[in-house]
């Protein structure tokens, strides 16, 4: 981000004369946190800037500061100190002021939502995006990962294009408490589709897996495999299973018949 502040005058007037009219262009008193230009007045200790955050640069009411503690809040929503600047920070747009958008900026090695200059979608929320307010994803197929992104759900389908790139999924626990970082997959069993799912390869035992509020979850190696990995067992209830995954018969290496949710095998 680079910012340049802007000296800021009570009035600014510019008169040009076309015919037997004039037009005069008097500058704004702005609230911190919106949008202004040359010429604007900002309320209270924040003056004009100009900023780019993200790549797009815009000019808003804000004020140097050392901590979030220095920083107004603006209708409920708290001030962040941000490369020595104060932003208001948000959940989505409607948090925002006119001409300002709401998008995930990195901090500290994480990532935070602040107003920032500019218009258009909000960029947070998404699978691969931060977390809208530090907690939210907008897609129900995710949840709000450690590192502070949206990632899909631990069992949850994926894409062959994200198999192919070994895309993370969400950290989990463990049902022995351990945390364990899911990954899209293509389990190797026989018959497999190019689509994957998030798992772990486990340690042979079903508490090394992360639990799933539908149902149990199992640590098998099916025919065609060389190690286990967790899936959630669908026996009992075939319709619970994950989104991107179905209620399939596999065949274990020890012969037994096992219904799991899985990703949909090839016919």
């Amino acid at each position: 981000m680079t910012l340049r502040w802007w000296k800021t005058a009570a009035l600014v007037a510019s008169v040009g004369v076309f015919g037997s009219g004039c037009i005069i262009n008097v500058s704004q008193t702005r609230n911190p946190y919106e949008t202004c230009g040359t010429g604007d007045t900002c309320n209270g200790a924040s003056a004009c800037a100009s900023v780019t955050v993200n790549g797009t640069a815009g000019s808003f009411c804000s004020q140097s500061c050392s901590s979030d503690a220095q920083c107004p809040s603006r209708l409920g929503n708290t001030g962040s100190c941000f490369m020595g600047s104060c932003f208001q920070k948000c959940s989505g747009p409607t948090d925002c002021a006119a001409g300002m958008a709401c998008a995930a900026v990195t901090q500290g090695g994480g990532t935070i939502n602040l107003c920032v200059p500019g218009s258009g979608s909000v960029q947070c929320g998404g699978i691969g995006q931060a977390c809208c307010g530090g907690t939210t994803c907008n897609d129900a197929s995710a949840t709000c990962a450690g590192d502070g992104l949206c990632k899909p759900r631990a069992y949850n389908g994926c894409t062959a294009a994200s198999v192919a790139a070994g895309a993370q999924c969400t950290d989990a626990f463990a049902v022995n408490g351990s945390r364990v970082q899911t990954t899209c997959v293509r389990p190797p069993f026989a018959n497999a589709g190019p689509d994957g799912y998030c798992s772990i390869v486990c340690n042979g035992t079903n508490e090394s897996c992360p639990p799933f509020a539908g149902s149990t979850t199992g640590c098998y190696t099916f025919q065609g495999m060389t190690a286990p990995m967790c899936f959630v067992d669908c026996a009992s209830n075939p319709a619970m299973c994950p989104a991107g995954t179905a209620c399939v018969q596999l065949t274990s290496n020890s012969g037994a018949q096992v219904r799991v949710c899985a990703p949909p095998v090839s016919s």
